[in-house]
């Protein structure tokens, strides 16, 4: 991953099955470990992740997976929201790992698509 700069757009996407926190956020700051980011359309409005890796910086279960390119962000939550719909559909607890390819072609032979659209 390329080293982040002041002012770039990044996307957002809350970690676990739900992805509904999610949006574009702006990088606000870049140190020697760490970069923190600042959104308006998420609950943390303030996070930093790792230059190394990318991954939040939390004492506790990461709450957030940071993007950088927008098609990559789009897909996440579209794969959220199939997941979402054949968990519901089959009754599941628990997200199957299926690529995003694996649910559209699946959602094409079972005939279902996600409410309100893939975006």
């Amino acid at each position: 991953m390329n080293k982040p700069q002041v002012g770039d757009k990044l996307y957002l996407v809350e970690a676990g099955h739900r992805g509904a926190d999610s949006g574009e956020c702006t990088v606000t700051k870049v140190g020697r470990l760490y970069f923190e980011v600042h959104s308006e359309t998420v609950y943390i409005r303030e996070t930093r992740f790792k230059l190394d890796d990318w991954r939040q910086k939390t004492e506790y279960s990461v709450t957030y997976r940071l993007y950088q390119n927008e098609q990559t962000y789009r897909d996440q939550i579209e794969a959220h929201k199939w997941a979402d719909l054949y968990r519901v559909t089959f009754g599941s607890h628990s997200r199957a790992k299926f690529t995003l390819d694996q649910y559209r072609q699946a959602s094409k032979i079972l005939g279902i698509e996600i409410p309100g659209g893939g975006d």
